[in-house]
């Protein structure tokens, strides 16, 4: 876990770095275009349906609208982390370049680019696993709801599996004939991905700071 966390340490010293922070803004403001998006036309396809039904009056169909606001913001909130971790799929290879330049320019040199295309399927891998596993996981999350504690701990593992893995594919891609990580380092770093993710404020710098701590994590064990 040592190596995790320094990891960690790493990157939050990357954050304020000016081209890290164009990074940050261009995520955050894509991510909320898309949740926007998502939000919008799903509220727009339910208020549609209600009103095509014939089955609601003027006052059932103003408190529907509530409710489908309140289910739009639901679901954008069930999606940020899918949504968030494909888009900074398609600002991995920069971040991963800049985290390089300025740490480790000996694998800088030996590094493969991985473009637009590439780093879009890889986001659209990501975001596919992440709503195919969770949704996979559904049932588990609704049979221990009543536990309190259990669905957000099977929710954290969960996708803490899943970040960790998609978090070092993602670097992975830029050196294809590296070794995978160990077990125990991709598991802290998915955790601490995962946690960072769920955390109000935090869950927007979560991505990029995320990216950034595979790719130190990922060279850090040739340095040891």
């Amino acid at each position: 876990m040592v190596p995790v966390l320094k990891a960690l340490l790493l990157a939050l010293r990357d954050l304020p770095r000016p081209h890290i922070v164009r990074l940050l803004l261009r995520s955050i403001a894509l991510t909320m275009l898309i949740l926007v998006m998502v939000g919008a036309m799903l509220f727009w396809g339910l208020r549609q349906l209600t009103l095509h039904s014939g089955l609601l009056d003027h006052n059932t169909q103003n408190m529907a609208e509530i409710l489908m606001v309140l289910a739009a913001i639901f679901v954008m909130w069930l999606l940020f982390r899918g949504i968030a971790i494909f888009v900074i799929g398609l600002f991995t290879d920069q971040i991963v370049e800049d985290v390089e330049d300025r740490h480790y320019p000996a694998a800088r040199m030996t590094a493969v680019p991985v473009g637009y295309r590439r780093s879009i399927i890889l986001g659209l891998r990501s975001a596919g696993r992440f709503l195919g596993v969770n949704i996979i996981a559904l049932p588990a999350y609704l049979i221990l709801l009543p536990t309190g504690v259990g669905t957000p701990i099977l929710v954290l593992l969960v996708n803490a599996w899943l970040l960790g893995h998609d978090l070092e594919a993602m670097v992975r891609a830029r050196h294809p004939h590296a070794k995978p990580l160990a077990a125990p380092a991709r598991w802290g770093l998915g955790l601490l991905s995962a946690a960072s993710l769920s955390i109000p404020v935090v869950n927007f710098l979560a991505p990029l700071m995320s990216a950034a701590m595979a790719t130190h994590l990922f060279h850090l064990r040739h340095e040891a």
